[in-house]
C-alpha cells in the first residue's frame, strides 16, 4: 500500500511551494513592521546575539550556568517587549515567528521515517487530480448513482430487470470499495455501451485513494500506446508511465478491446495482467466485450486469467447515458 513515487514528488513539490510561500510571506512582514517600527528590528538583532552568546557560554570551560541564566532573562524581556510592541500596532504577538504549518513534521512530510499525515493528504490531492480525466467522465460518487435510469421492467431473458441487475452490481462495487486491501479481488465489468461501467469504476477509485492506496486509470487505448511508444524508445518518463502500471495499488483499464491491437501490444497486456495477478495488485477492467471475446481478439491466456482470477460483473440494458445527460441539464 502506498502512493507511486509521481505522485509523491508531486505532493513533496507543493509542501516545498507552501513552505516556500510561508517564509516569503513573513520576509515581507518584517520588512514593512520593520519600517514602521524601528525598535523590533532592533530586538530581532539583539535575540540572534543572545543565541550565540548563550551557544558560546555552553562551550566555555567555566562554569556557564549564572551567565546562560542571565542571557535567557535577556531574551525574555526582549521577547516581551516584542509582543507588548506589536499588540499596541494591531498585530498578533507572534505573528513574526516561523511557524511550520504542521507541528509535527515541521513541513518536512516525514515524522522520522514514516510518511506524515500532512504529507499523506496532499497526495490524497494529487492522486484525485490525476485520476480528474476518469472524474470528468463520470463525478465517481456512490451516493450520485442514479438507480431510476435503470428500467425496472423484464429484460430479454434475464431473469431480474436492469435496474435489479445494476443495483446488485452496485451494493458489490461498494463494498469492495469500503474494503479495499491486499485480499480484495480484481473485477472484470461488461456490458453494452452507457451502462454505467465506467461510472462504477470511478466510485471505487475515488473511495480507494481516498483510503490512501495509489490508483491509475487509463484507457486501454492509452495503455496500448504507452507499450508500443516504450517499445522503440528509452525516454525515462515513459518507463515511470510503465513502472506505474504494474505497481499501482489498483489499475484501472477502461474500454478494453476499442484500441488497435499488435502482437506485441497483445503480449504486453498479457503480461500486464499476469503479472499484477502474480504481485497481488488489483485491477478493474472495464469492456464491452464478453470473456469469450476477449479470446477472440487478443488470446486464450488473457481470457483464462480474467476468468479464473476476476469477478466478472455483468451489466445489461438499454443505455442511460443520454437520459442522464437530459437529466443533468435540466
Amino acid at each position: 500500500m502506498g502512493y507511486d513515487g509521481k505522485i509523491i514528488r508531486r505532493a513533496l513539490k507543493k509542501l516545498e511551494d507552501i513552505r516556500f510561500e510561508r517564509e516569503r510571506s513573513l520576509r515581507l512582514l518584517k520588512q514593512k513592521l520593520y519600517a514602521e517600527i524601528p525598535r523590533l528590528e532592533q530586538i530581532a538583532s539583539e535575540l540572534r546575539l543572545c543565541g550565540v552568546a548563550i551557544a558560546q557560554s555552553v562551550i566555555s570551560a567555566e562554569d556557564s550556568r549564572a551567565a546562560i541564566a542571565e542571557i535567557k532573562a535577556r531574551s525574555n524581556a526582549l521577547r516581551t517587549e516584542r509582543a507588548e510592541l506589536l499588540t499596541r500596532a494591531g498585530y498578533p504577538e507572534d505573528c513574526l515567528e516561523d511557524r511550520p504549518a504542521c507541528d509535527s513534521c515541521g513541513d518536512s512530510g516525514y515524522v522520522g521515517s514514516a510518511m506524515c499525515e500532512c504529507l499523506k493528504e496532499l497526495c490524497r490531492v494529487e492522486q484525485t487530480e490525476e485520476l480528474s480525466d476518469l472524474f470528468r467522465i463520470a463525478p465517481g460518487r456512490f451516493r450520485d448513482f442514479d438507480l431510476s435510469l435503470y428500467s425496472d421492467k423484464p429484460y430479454g431473458e434475464y431473469p431480474a430487470s436492469p435496474r435489479d441487475n445494476i443495483k446488485h452490481k452496485l451494493t458489490y462495487c461498494k463494498k469492495y470499495a469500503d474494503s479495499f486491501g491486499p485480499d480484495s479481488e480484481s473485477i472484470f465489468i461488461t456490458g453494452g455501451c452507457g451502462l454505467g461501467k465506467t461510472y462504477l469504476s470511478a466510485c471505487i477509485a475515488r473511495t480507494v485513494v481516498a483510503a490512501g492506496y495509489s490508483v491509475v486509470y487509463q484507457t486501454a487505448y492509452a495503455v496500448s500506446r504507452l507499450f508500443e511508444e516504450e517499445r522503440f524508445s528509452h525516454d525515462e518518463e515513459l518507463g515511470d508511465e510503465i513502472s506505474r502500471l504494474y505497481n499501482c495499488d489498483l489499475l484501472i483499464i477502461d474500454d478494453l478491446g476499442t484500441e488497435m491491437t499488435t502482437s506485441y501490444t497483445v503480449a504486453a497486456v498479457y503480461d500486464l495482467i499476469n503479472r499484477r495477478l502474480v504481485e497481488g495488485k488489483k485491477t478493474v477492467i472495464n469492456t464491452n466485450l464478453t470473456t469469450d471475446e476477449v479470446a477472440v481478439r487478443y488470446n486464450a491466456q488473457i481470457a483464462s486469467r480474467i476468468k479464473d482470477e476476476y469477478k466478472i460483473l455483468f451489466i445489461y440494458g438499454d443505455s442511460v447515458r443520454s437520459e442522464a445527460a437530459k437529466r443533468r441539464r435540466g
